[in-house]
């Protein structure tokens, strides 16, 4: 029975959809999570936002960076597939501007998807 349900949940579930396409963003995306130091190793980035969310110092209202949310895929060595939500963000420099260079955020859930999938 547990197997029937967990094909059922694995063909039933998909990655999130994406908020918008960078190619160049995602391919930092993949190099930020992967030089995290985690076991997986991820393969593609999909942003998941829509657009840029500001932060800023809560005192002085002083913008820090922006951040995106995104997902990145990967396939572990039992042959499992998965998708870990993250967030990237880019440090403000001043004058309007932000760092060209993407930087890990924050992490959120990983769930398992059908290896069939992934893109």
């Amino acid at each position: 029975l547990s197997t029937k349900v967990r094909n059922q949940l694995m063909a039933s579930r998909t990655l999130p959809k994406a908020g918008m396409s960078n190619a160049a963003l995602e391919q930092q995306m993949v190099a930020a999570a992967n030089n995290e130091g985690w076991n997986d190793k991820f393969l593609k980035a999909i942003i998941t936002s829509s657009s840029w969310n500001i932060a800023k110092n809560e005192l002085t209202g002083v913008i820090l960076y922006r951040w995106l949310g995104a997902v990145c895929t990967t396939k572990s060595n039992d042959g499992k597939c998965y998708y870990q939500e993250f967030s990237f963000k880019q440090e403000y420099t001043g004058g309007g501007n932000y760092s060209g260079t993407v930087k890990f955020n924050s992490y959120g859930g990983k769930k398992e998807i059908g290896c069939d999938k992934l893109k």
